[in-house]
């Protein structure tokens, strides 16, 4: 039996924060997976980067990114309290030109 499926990071999710996290976007994604007859999402390695970046060179194989954790469910949830630390990582626009980062971090 066949199956429809895509291969895409978590990390590419839009966010707030500049990376992509398990919260609002990554449901809205997969209601959008699920509305269009996607039955399978394939991610890349959620754990932390080691040397470099490269998710394949990870420092654990067993632990998971906390980068992934999202901070507004997280506060929905009542297990964090408001503070001007949760709204301060807070992007204008949920998307990130990576060429334009790497491009500045050359300089």
């Amino acid at each position: 039996m066949r199956e429809t499926g895509i291969l895409m990071p978590v990390s590419a999710l839009p966010s707030r924060t500049g990376v992509g996290e398990l919260g609002a976007y990554a449901y809205e994604f997969v209601e959008a997976l699920r509305e269009n007859g996607v039955k399978i999402w394939q991610i890349l390695p959620l754990n932390p980067v080691g040397y470099g970046t490269p998710p394949y060179q990870p420092y654990s194989s067993c632990a998971g990114d906390e980068i992934y954790i999202s901070l507004d469910l997280l506060f929905e949830a009542g297990l964090l309290k408001e503070t001007r630390h949760l709204h301060s990582t807070r992007m204008s626009e949920p998307w990130i030109m990576m060429q334009s980062v790497l491009l500045k971090s050359r300089i």
